[in-house]
């Protein structure tokens, strides 16, 4: 059935159940007022005849009771019966007649009523099919004794006729009502059916792969909306199919190209009959680039196929996030030793995170990573903590106050490194986590999927692995594994050493800080609360304050969700504002805005700067910014690993947010709920400005997926 014979047959079904109620309500009214009037006359008569013949019926005297009676048939006013106390007929109206019922006992109710002492009265329907109306008042003689009954029965059929009439007047309106609404529910069903029929068709062609049908949006009702939506759907459906398609062209191209080398390598060494020993070592080594590079990117194919799936879940069990954040930077140690970089840990809380301990640290990886590749030779921040709640606009104030404190000189790393205990040890570095320095695992997440960071093992130049001048680098446990299947006991040291001279945090001013922090470690200050006293010492004048409520350079871009624009407040303050960055949130931040309270990482780099006009596409597929920007050979990758980041953290209900300014630097952030668990002791963070000490070579790892 159509849904304008829906509409239709639901406005009848209405009409017609209101009309009837009505009919019937109206009716009983009707009726109910006219025997109301008609029963207090009657009782007023009969109360009238029962004291006129109250002396008759006392005395007994049946002739004088009689001609009384025979009196009142003359007047029209009914039949009139007289009884005496026992209920018996002692005159009656309708006396000579075959109906006369002198000598019978009656039992109406009415009569026992007013036998009894009480006047009643009520309608009866007799076999005729008329309507009599009963109306008995008692007799009363002295002393207020009852000494008998008169009844009044008037013919009340001309009320019921009246009453009938009234009805079938209003059926017949009720159904001139009723084929009205069928009409109006006919040409109401039309109107609400066309757009329907149109959405429907539309949504055909779009079934058939016509993504760029839409319907019309007419008015601002709820099938404007609808239409609205339909169109938004499409648009988005438009866009996935753009996307599907740019991806399988992108995946193509970029599966061709390490295959057509590939060919071309292997064609060289069939046809050239005079190649040597060495040549084929060389085209051996090429060919083996090619098949790394080849198991990379297949591998995070594999990873963003497995994230894009509903189904896919999360293994999440408690870490320390300095734990986590320290065992990344101990894997990327050798990386950033080749590259030139410095890996400055700081911790700014310690809270007990919910994480997937994989795929988080994936994601850490790649932005770490990026960070080396395309920050150039320097310093690369790694800060972690926790704040009360998520403001999109704070996070850019906050973000944007950290690029602004760029300028400031970095220290120098220690030329001993020092853990928290005091201890010297290797020159490889460990990052001071609570009493005892944390052993660096052998491996990245990326091992996860089968290969080091993109899918191969870290290749180690030199000859020397990730655990040690001689070991070689040991592939990841796979995604399933346990965290401690990852990360043996022994091995070189997994993150920065504190210095001497490297309390404080970068370009803050005064005496350094103590290796280890006070025990009211240093944690992100709820908005409009002062820093902890064992935090990072403040920023210098002309430098912005870290922390939740830091402000942000007047005018900061608007941020914005993936999809929702950019969202990056406006701040003001005493301190002078740096240049304007570009600020984007990506992710659904809904959940995080719940929370009380936010896991955060941040790395940030010197770089170039990415422009603001590449942001909104930044974490797209395949996307890449210029290729001379990385460094390590083949280190700008295929474009997938902000990817692979941004589903990580709809994975974990957080965000990922990116702050730049060309000639400044980036800051890349990640976000994400905190559960009630309890916090970590502050001893246990990272003391701020916890510094690398990267110098020399070290086994390099395999380059992982760029911007």
């Amino acid at each position: 059935m159509s849904l304008r014979w829906k509409i239709i047959l639901a406005l009848l079904a209405v009409t017609l159940t209101s009309l009837a109620v009505t009919v019937r309500v109206a009716s009983d009214t009707a009726l109910g007022v006219l025997l109301r009037d008609r029963q207090s006359r009657a009782l007023a008569t009969a109360a009238f005849f029962a004291g006129s013949l109250a002396e008759p019926i006392a005395q007994g005297d049946r002739e004088r009771l009689t001609n009384q009676v025979a009196a009142l048939r003359v007047q029209e006013l009914g039949r009139v019966l007289a009884v005496d106390e026992a209920g018996f007929v002692l005159a009656d109206t309708a006396a000579g007649t075959d109906a006369s019922l002198i000598g019978h006992r009656l039992e109406h109710v009415e009569i026992r009523s007013a036998l009894e002492g009480t006047s009643r009265a009520g309608v009866h329907r007799l076999h005729d099919r008329r309507y009599a109306m009963y109306a008995a008042a008692p007799v009363r003689a002295a002393g207020d004794r009852v000494v008998g009954a008169v009844v009044l029965s008037t013919d009340v059929s001309d009320v019921f006729a009246a009453v009938d009439q009234i009805r079938g007047r209003m059926i017949q309106l009720g159904v001139v009502i009723a084929v009205a609404a069928g009409v109006v529910a006919y040409g109401f069903g039309a109107y609400l059916a066309a757009p329907l029929r149109e959405m429907a068709r539309a949504a055909g062609r779009i079934a058939r792969g016509r993504f760029d049908e839409r319907v019309p949006v007419r008015g601002g009702d709820e099938l404007a909306q609808l239409a609205r939506a339909f169109n938004d759907m499409a648009a988005h459906l438009a866009r996935i199919d753009e996307s599907r398609r740019d991806f399988i062209a992108s995946a193509s191209h970029e599966l061709r190209t390490p295959v057509a080398a590939l060919k071309t390598l292997t064609d060289a060494l069939i046809h050239d009959p005079d190649a040597t020993v060495e040549d084929y070592r060389e085209f051996l080594r090429d060919i083996d680039d090619q098949v790394e590079r080849l198991a990379r990117l297949t591998s995070s194919l594999l990873t963003l196929a497995r994230l894009d799936r509903e189904t896919e879940t999360v293994d999440l069990r408690p870490v320390p996030l300095a734990e986590l954040v320290t065992t990344v930077v101990g894997w990327l140690e050798p990386e950033a030793r080749r590259l030139g970089c410095r890996i400055r840990l700081e911790g700014r809380g310690n809270p007990q995170v919910l994480v997937d301990r994989t795929k988080m640290e994936r994601a850490l990886t790649n932005l770490v990573e990026n960070a080396m590749k395309y920050g150039g030779p320097g310093l690369v921040r790694v800060v972690f903590g926790e704040q009360p709640g998520f403001d999109a606009g704070a996070v850019g104030r906050l973000l944007a106050a950290e690029l602004a404190r760029q300028d400031e000189p970095a220290p120098e790393p220690a030329a001993v490194p020092v853990a928290a205990t005091g201890a010297p040890v290797a020159s490889t570095g460990t990052a001071a986590v609570g009493p005892t320095a944390r052993p660096r695992a052998p491996a990245p997440p990326g091992a996860a999927d089968g290969a080091h960071r993109d899918g191969a093992a870290a290749a180690a130049p030199g000859g020397a692995g990730a655990g040690g001048p001689d070991a070689p680098a040991t592939p990841g446990a796979d995604a399933g594994a346990e965290p401690s299947a990852r990360r043996p006991g022994d091995g070189a040291g997994s993150a920065a050493a504190v210095g001497p001279d490297e309390g404080a945090t970068a370009g803050a001013p005064g005496p350094a800080a103590p290796a280890v922090p006070s025990p009211a470690g240093p944690v992100a200050s709820p908005a409009g609360s002062g820093a902890s006293p064992a935090g990072p010492a403040a920023p210098p004048a002309g430098a912005a304050a870290s922390g939740p409520d830091a402000a942000a350079p007047a005018g900061a871009s608007p941020g914005g969700a993936e999809g929702a624009g950019e969202r990056a407040g406006s701040g003001g303050g005493a301190v002078a504002p740096p240049p304007e960055p570009a600020v984007r949130v990506v992710g659904d931040d809904e959940p995080l805005r719940r929370s009380p309270r936010v896991a955060w990482v941040w790395v940030i780099d010197r770089g170039p700067g990415i422009p603001a006009e590449e942001l909104p596409h930044l974490f797209e597929r395949f996307y890449r910014l210029d290729r001379a920007r990385a460094r390590g050979g083949d280190a700008a990758g295929a474009g997938l690993g902000l990817s692979i980041v941004r589903e990580i953290m709809r994975l974990h209900d957080g965000v990922a947010v990116v702050a730049s300014q060309v000639g400044r630097g980036s800051v890349f952030a990640l976000y994400w709920p905190v559960t009630d668990w309890p916090p970590q002791p502050p001893a246990d963070a990272v003391p701020p400005a916890a510094t690398a000490a990267t110098a020399g070579s070290g086994a390099g790892t395999a380059p992982g997926t760029g911007r």
